[in-house]
């Protein structure tokens, strides 16, 4: 029994080596394969965004325009100092609080193409991770959501995504829907919480997650999460 149970011991610890050795050649290649994604994508970003924009509705070309001026005082390089900043305070670790944007353009693709498989009017859209709310005002803009609800465990980025919905939201008359004769977008709320700790998000129709740093297990959970989401939901 002493001889099978050290046998047993010796291949469990053999196995335990092995999957991490496994592991880390998985994380080794996922990081060799995110590095190609990456470099074609920058190479071929100017080009993929003159052809999509091509395909966009009139409104949707406006709305870039809008957003894009909403943004301008909020540089890219900004918002990743303060979400830097906010990390070596609090000390938090792995590539999950790797502050991330999205491009407009592409955004407006993906939304334009499950647009018909929308509430016509209403609905909810949740951004998992929101950041300095990109996607929630890109929404906002691009179809006629009841409600657009950015949940993110940063506080100053948090802070940083209300401050523009105060102080420099206000889309012009023309990007405002039509809503029984009351013109206006979504409301918008910017929420600090942790995604994986709340389960209300599941009531979304469109629940968007800018998930190219997640991690593996905050990718799990959000994805053991969605199973609950209502049947048609995106």
């Amino acid at each position: 029994n002493e001889e099978t149970s050290s046998s047993s011991s010796s291949l469990r610890g053999k196995n335990k080596t092995n999957t991490q050795d496994d592991e880390n050649h998985e994380n080794a290649s996922s990081s060799i394969m995110l590095t190609k994604i990456m470099h074609h994508l920058l190479l071929g970003s100017e080009r993929a965004t003159l052809e999509d924009t091509a395909t966009l509705s009139e409104r949707s070309k406006i709305s870039n325009g809008y957003f894009d001026e909403v943004f301008r005082k909020y540089p890219t390089k900004d918002m990743k100092a303060v979400a830097a900043k906010e990390r070596n305070e609090k000390k938090l670790k792995g590539t999950s609080f790797v502050y991330g944007e999205l491009r407009f353009v592409p955004f407006a693709c993906t939304i334009e193409k499950i647009k018909e498989e929308l509430p016509e009017e209403g609905g909810i859209f949740g951004d998992l991770g929101s950041g300095s709310g990109k996607a929630c005002f890109a929404a906002a803009l691009l179809h006629p959501f009841t409600k657009v609800i950015g949940i993110e465990i940063m506080e100053d980025l948090t802070e940083k995504a209300r401050t523009i919905l105060r102080e420099d939201w206000n889309p012009p008359s023309s990007l405002l829907w039509n809503r029984r004769s009351k013109n206006k977008t979504a409301e918008i709320q910017f929420i600090r919480e942790d995604v994986t700790k709340i389960q209300w998000w599941k009531q979304c129709d469109v629940a968007f997650a800018n998930s190219t740093c997640f991690d593996r297990k905050l990718m799990r959970t959000i994805s053991r999460q969605s199973e609950n989401m209502k049947k048609g939901s995106f």
